[in-house]
């Protein structure tokens, strides 16, 4: 059985005329992290930087390699999302606890706990930290259905009736304070 930790980049934020970027990085634990970098956080350390320019160019074009042809959009998320691999395997260790046979509830997605985190380098290293403030500036955390999902969707389930489904929560309280969206 294989207990290591499973992460990826789920989406990202970033913008056409700054240089900043936020990574969505999910956790097969239903953790979510919000990782913000900003090449202002990198001293001393033009290789990294030159390396981080390269990975936001990419975002930015959502898939068209490098000039060389060899670096790609998974190669820069890998490469953004690998100084956090320590601290999302301190802050979300192993996999979901699960009781029984119980499974994940539909809140534990929509709603999942986060850690805001940042990244920054000194003389040529990375270094991830968690942030102190928990405003992460994107609201709920979000969940992306491609168009042709939602086209077929009543190919590959049923439809409810609002009635006729039942919601789960972990905590008692929410039920019905909380959405479950």
């Amino acid at each position: 059985m294989d207990n290591a930790q499973k992460y990826d980049v789920s989406l990202w934020e970033i913008h056409e005329t700054e240089d900043d970027c936020t990574l969505v990085i999910r956790t097969d634990n239903g953790r979510v992290f919000y990782c913000q970098i900003s090449p202002t956080n990198f001293h001393r350390s033009p290789q990294l930087k030159e390396q981080y320019f390269k990975c936001l160019s990419l975002l930015r074009s959502r898939e068209e390699p490098d000039e060389e042809g060899d670096f790609y959009l998974e190669d820069a998320c890998d490469w953004l999302s690998r100084p956090f691999h320590l601290l999302i395997t301190r802050l979300a260790p192993r996999a979901l606890t699960k009781m029984g046979n119980a499974r994940p509830t539909l809140a534990q997605y929509p709603f999942p706990p986060y850690f805001v985190c940042s990244l920054g380098a000194h003389d040529e290293a990375l270094e991830a930290n968690e942030l102190v403030s928990q405003d992460h500036g994107w609201g709920r955390a979000t969940i992306c259905l491609g168009n042709n999902i939602m086209d077929d969707l009543d190919s590959w389930t049923r439809f409810y009736n609002p009635h006729e489904v039942d919601i789960c929560y972990d905590n008692p309280a929410d039920v019905l304070i909380k959405s479950p969206r």
